[in-house]
């Protein structure tokens, strides 16, 4: 019976066969899982690790030295539209008293729906393809006046003088 296998030995080797599939389904599924956690843990580990940064850096104050007479005008950093500073547009910095801080607490305004719009038509819409929307020809115009630093600036410096001199009217009235 040279070509003939006894029924014990095809047991033990569909036994061993069987065996060394369920050993590799087996290492493959360990090496599954040994990924996924080491995959979790570096997430995790990433979540942390950020976390602690932003916790870090929101304890962090920053000083900056201010001189009296300048104007500060707060604007994102991306689109260069207007935020507010101490719920204005302009910062002007006062004598701290006792040396302590004068804090600028720097929000986003509420803006209206026309800006915000604006704002999302900017961000979507390249300034050459303004002309090609469908829209009232005047929010052309209105989408092609970008926000301007050095224009609002000069707005609003030109109002604070007008508000000084008012100030000053209204002292030397009384």
């Amino acid at each position: 019976m040279a070509g003939q296998e006894d029924p014990v030995q095809r047991e033990i080797h569909q036994d061993w066969a069987n065996r060394e599939y369920i050993e590799v389904i087996t290492s493959s599924i360990k090496k599954i899982a040994d990924f996924l956690n080491s995959f979790d843990m570096s997430c995790r580990s990433r979540l942390a690790t950020l976390n602690e940064k932003l916790t870090a850096l929101e304890r962090r104050i920053e000083y900056i030295e201010a001189r009296v007479s300048h104007l500060w005008l707060f604007r994102d950093a991306g689109t260069y539209d207007g935020l507010l500073v101490n719920q204005t547009e302009l910062f002007v910095p006062s004598l701290n008293v006792d040396g302590q801080p004068i804090f600028a607490n720097i929000t986003l305004p509420v803006y209206t729906l026309k800006e915000r719009c604006l704002q999302v038509v900017r961000s979507l819409v390249k300034p050459e393809n303004y002309r090609r929307l469908d829209i009232v020809r005047s929010l052309y115009e209105d989408l092609e006046d970008h926000p301007n630093v050095r224009k609002d600036l000069e707005r609003l410096t030109q109002e604070h003088i007008e508000n000084q001199r008012m100030e000053e009217e209204t002292e030397d009235f009384n």
